[in-house]
Parts: C-alpha cells; structure tokens; sequence
C-alpha cells in the first residue's frame, strides 16, 4: 500500500462468517516485516480505521439495494459456477443459499 511516508507491505485476510441473522466480515491485517513500515503502519492506522469504518456503510447500502432488487425478481439470481474437475474441492456439491 503506498502511504505518503512510503510503501507499507503487509498481509491483510478478510472471512465472511454466515450467522443465522446475518453475516460477519472479519478483516484481519499481520504487522509488516521492517521496523520502518511497522512504524508507518502505526502512524496511519486511525486514518485507516476511519476509511474502512465510513466503506462499511456504503458496502451495507450496497448490498441491501442488490438484495432488495433480487427478491423483487428472483431471475436476477445468478447461476452458480460449475464445480471444477479437479482439484481439493472438486468433488464438493455447490453451495445453495435458502433465504
């Protein structure tokens, strides 16, 4: 990520949870490797917060309008991609959402 004190290199996962009412988005961020970009990272970490916290009404808005607009025409709901022929979970069914 390149920041105005310099490029910052780091390990960032992000894991949707289903919960029965909802979903979790769980962002998780390693500590660079360098001392420098440790540093960096600490210095921008509250503007960072802030530009992840004011994403996460926009990401919210986002998907309630997508949700609204596919249970008004339940057509719009893509197709699931086939299974892969190979691979660790090729032999895994697709996955069915049951609103």
């Amino acid at each position: 990520m390149n920041t105005p004190a310099g490029r910052v290199t780091f390990l960032s996962t992000m894991e949707i949870e289903p919960t029965t009412d909802g979903t979790i988005i769980h962002l998780r961020f390693a500590p660079p490797k360098t001392a420098r970009e440790r540093v960096i990272m600490k210095l921008i970490s509250p503007m960072f917060a802030d530009a992840l916290k004011k994403s996460d009404h926009s990401l919210i808005e986002q998907l309630n309008a997508e949700l609204a607009a596919r249970m008004a025409d339940p057509a719009q709901e893509p197709e699931l991609p086939a299974p892969r022929s190979a691979g660790l979970f090729s032999e895994m069914q697709p996955l069915k959402i049951v609103g």
